[in-house]
This record gives C-alpha cells, structure tokens and sequence, in this order.
C-alpha cells in the first residue's frame, strides 16, 4: 500500500498550520499582557468589551479558539487515518484494523477536546 502526497501540498499545509498556530499563540500572548496590564476590563471596541474576550483567545483555556483549533487538527488526522485504512484495507494490509483504530482514537481526542471529557472524569476521580 503507497498513499502519497505530492511535497509541495504538503509543505503548503504544514506552513498554514503553524501559521495559524503561530497566530493563535502570539494572539493568546498579547491577550494574556492586556490583562495582566490593564486595570480596567470595560475597555470597549467596536461595541463589544474587550475585556470578555480575552479569554476566547488564550490557549490555556478550554471552549476558546485555540481548542477548537486543535480539535479540528485532530478530526482531520482522524479523517487521514480512515482514508489510510480505506486504501489499507482494498489492498489486503495486515494493519488495516490498526490504521482503523487510530483513526477513531483521533476522532475521540477530537471530541474529547470540545466536550472536555478528561475535565470531567478528573474532577469525579479526585473526590473518590
């Protein structure tokens, strides 16, 4: 089985990814210096207060951009690693049903990622 890819596709999706993620951590950076800066949270832009989106920005926050970032470059390992076991499995690979399973453990740390399963169960576990 060979799945490939031509080098230009893929140097151009590895530039867009870590640009986006270079932009969402010097985003999350600036955010986070605002705040420890600025006394006053009610600064308003545009009708909107600044100070309530700060946290939508900062990557150590859960339910903000940069998670939904990361969850979606989870699905879409998830969706690579199905087209890998659909291939995998049309030539006869031994390791089709490996390929299959890691295609659904990204799907689940995909999701894990927007609904914050481990969140929960930690919590839970702790007061036990």
């Amino acid at each position: 089985m060979k799945i490939s890819f031509s080098n230009k596709f893929a140097r151009r999706t590895l530039g867009i990814l870590f640009l986006i993620a270079t932009i969402l951590c010097f985003t999350s950076f600036s955010s986070q210096l605002y705040s420890l800066s600025s006394y006053d949270h009610s600064v308003e832009f545009l009708g909107a207060n600044l100070g309530d989106g700060i946290n939508i920005l900062h990557v150590d926050e859960e339910q903000s951009i940069p998670t939904w970032f990361s969850a979606a470059v989870l699905l879409l390992c998830s969706v690579l690693l199905a087209e890998i076991t659909s291939r995998a499995k049309r030539s006869g690979d031994l390791y089709t049903t490996h390929w299959g399973i890691l295609s659904i453990t990204f799907a689940l740390l995909s999701l894990d990622e927007i609904i914050m399963i481990h969140e929960r169960t930690t919590v839970a576990i702790r007061h036990l």
